[in-house]
């Protein structure tokens, strides 16, 4: 799951609490910077890695993969009805843009299935 880690590339945790620092250089991400402008980059790289995969892994720190379980997924659509500081969810606060979260997994999802039947080799 490296494409995802919510650290740098030596392995530490980026710099903004949801872990994005550097994440435009991930894999995952660079195929979108070409059509993608800078800050609808960012806003992508902080929902797959800040609201999705960290929380992921919070939930589930053994998961490797984008495999989830339905249990798991179920968890995640609950945490992220409310926003998260520090890393931490904070139930006192809701989430009004649940949905750009989600088109977010889903377009990555959607990449990556893209990808795979374009360059089966990869």
């Amino acid at each position: 799951m490296s494409e995802l880690t919510t650290g740098g590339d030596d392995g530490t945790r980026g710099s903004h609490a949801d872990g994005s620092a550097g994440l435009a250089r991930r894999p995952c991400l660079v195929r979108r910077k070409a059509d993608t402008d800078y800050n609808t980059l960012e806003g992508l790289a902080r929902h797959l890695t800040g609201l999705f995969w960290a929380v992921v892994e919070e939930l589930n720190p053994v998961q490797k993969d984008l495999r989830l379980s339905q249990e798991l997924y179920d968890q995640w659509r609950v945490e992220i009805q409310y926003w998260r500081k520090k890393g931490q969810t904070d139930r006192t606060r809701e989430r009004r843009d649940v949905t750009s979260v989600l088109l977010s997994v889903r377009g990555l999802y959607v990449d990556l299935h893209s990808w795979a039947i374009a360059e089966p080799e990869r």
